[in-house]
């Protein structure tokens, strides 16, 4: 996934842009906000694993398919949302910072060093907590609003005590460094996944 604030910024753009409600930003993080209670991704995501590659993204003609009926609905929009970021996210830009080698070590791309798996997570993590805070600081959001609205509009999903512990300011000491999401990094997929989203709700709400 790309971190809880990328989606939530990209869905308040999308959000004005489009003229949608609050219930659009709060079925934004759903899938991370069930993934976490349920700890199993690929249900939550619509994970296809790509034939002839170690890729893994949404299926995005899947949650289509599955959720017709519900399309009506802007926290179906966002969740449908946060699929398009993360497939854009893996498809795209995971691969550019590291390649897997096998099922526990990767590639980094920059200085082509092998590490083992759960090194690369904790290394992403890392720059996904510097990139949150930048995020929140640069455009002056206000975490503990965004919180209590997504509590409001998630409530029939019983996900608040994720959202306590998941949406929150981000903490750094100030001296991580970014090894793989620079400034420039950011900005473009930003960019691109607002602009595939908004194409891609579009469709569905007729604009």
């Amino acid at each position: 996934m790309s971190s809880i604030i990328m989606h939530i910024y990209i869905s308040q753009v999308v959000q004005k842009e489009l003229n949608l409600s609050n219930k659009f930003i709060a079925g934004s993080v759903l899938p991370d906000m069930i993934k976490l209670k349920a700890s199993n991704r690929d249900e939550t995501h619509y994970i296809k694993h790509i034939k002839g590659t170690t890729k893994k993204l949404p299926d995005l003609k899947k949650f289509i398919k599955e959720n017709e009926d519900k399309l009506d609905d802007e926290v179906i929009l966002g969740y449908y949302a946060h699929l398009i970021e993360d497939k854009i996210w893996f498809d795209k830009y995971i691969e550019s910072f590291a390649k897997c080698i096998d099922k526990e070590n990767v590639l980094y791309t920059k200085d082509n060093t092998l590490h083992d798996l759960q090194e690369f997570r904790k290394d992403m993590y890392s720059d996904y907590v510097n990139v949150d805070k930048y995020l929140v600081e640069k455009n002056n959001l206000n975490i503990d609003e965004i919180r209590m609205d997504i509590i409001k509009e998630l409530d029939n999903y019983k996900v608040t005590d994720i959202i306590n512990e998941s949406i929150v300011f981000p903490q750094t000491s100030g001296n991580e460094r970014i090894r793989f999401i620079s400034q420039s990094y950011l900005h473009d997929y930003i960019e691109q996944s607002i602009y595939e989203v908004k194409k891609e709700i579009k469709k569905i709400i007729g604009e």
